[in-house]
């Protein structure tokens, strides 16, 4: 079977394991809110 990251993810969660937040980014700004965003969490 072949899975995309994302649908690895949503399957392992509905088990309850846990799962390292993330986020996605195309730009240095966007990085930045990103990394803050998981700081703040």
């Amino acid at each position: 079977m072949k899975i995309h990251e994302y649908q690895g993810k949503d399957l392992l969660q509905q088990f309850k394991v846990p799962i390292p937040a993330g986020g996605v980014a195309d730009t240095p700004e966007e990085a930045r809110r990103v990394a803050e965003t998981l700081e703040a969490g």
